[in-house]
């Protein structure tokens, strides 16, 4: 009887040649990543070397010049600008450094907003919207304005937010540059439990040593190039 044959992981992310260039300077430099779904990539590197473009250009919201972004089967780069908004709605959940929250709404409601905008109910959207607040303890947070959070409640509302679609791929720039040790700790230890929590792929940019050795491989970006470090 013939041995089973192995089964390769899924990719959640598959990057093929990507470049991109700005005021004349190479910011991405025909670029190679594959993130199975259920790892987590942490990319280093000094500012201004184009970390935060490449996550962009992963997301759809910056369109590379040459080079082709397939995130669960789906080619964005090759996408119209709506049809890019509508995978990233699908498929992607965004975590920036300081959580791009809108204040004026409760923590529920910047939870509940992204997943609105799609075809899932209402009523489904904020059961799902208040089981997330739970499991990252902010329950009791949840009529709270999110103004008058603190920064470590602000960021783990900003995960809740990109994990309200299920998404395949979760992109985090920075996401501990404004919080101080205990609270930026317990933000990094929240989102490299995804992957295996959520069985999606994690990309997350960040200056921080502490930070990135919690990743499955660690990347630096140097020339346009992603360079392994481990």
């Amino acid at each position: 009887m013939p041995s089973p044959t192995p089964t390769t992981p899924a990719l959640s992310l598959s990057v093929r040649g990507l470049r991109y260039r700005v005021a004349g300077r190479t910011l991405l430099d025909d670029l190679v990543l594959d993130v199975p779904a259920g790892t987590s990539v942490a990319v280093t590197g000094p500012s201004g070397c184009g970390k935060s473009t490449l996550l962009n250009c992963l997301a759809g919201i910056t369109l590379p010049d040459a080079g082709k972004v397939t995130i669960a089967g789906h080619d964005i780069t090759a996408a119209s600008s709506s049809k890019r908004a509508a995978l990233r709605l699908a498929h992607v959940g965004m975590v920036y450094q300081f959580g791009e929250l809108l204040p004026e709404l409760t923590a529920l409601e910047n939870v509940a907003l992204p997943a609105l905008m799609s075809t899932t109910p209402p009523g489904d959207v904020y059961a799902r919207a208040e089981s997330l607040l739970g499991e990252l303890g902010l329950d009791g947070l949840r009529a709270s304005p999110t103004a008058t959070l603190s920064g470590g409640e602000r960021q783990r509302l900003a995960v809740a937010r990109a994990l309200i679609g299920s998404p395949d791929l979760v992109l985090a720039d920075e996401p501990t540059g404004s919080l101080d040790g205990k609270a930026a700790h317990a933000v990094a230890e929240l989102l490299f439990a995804l992957p295996a929590e959520q069985r999606c792929a994690l990309v997350v940019v960040t200056h921080a040593p502490s930070v990135a050795e919690r990743a499955d491989v660690v990347l630096a970006l140097a020339d346009g190039k992603l360079e392994g470090v481990r």
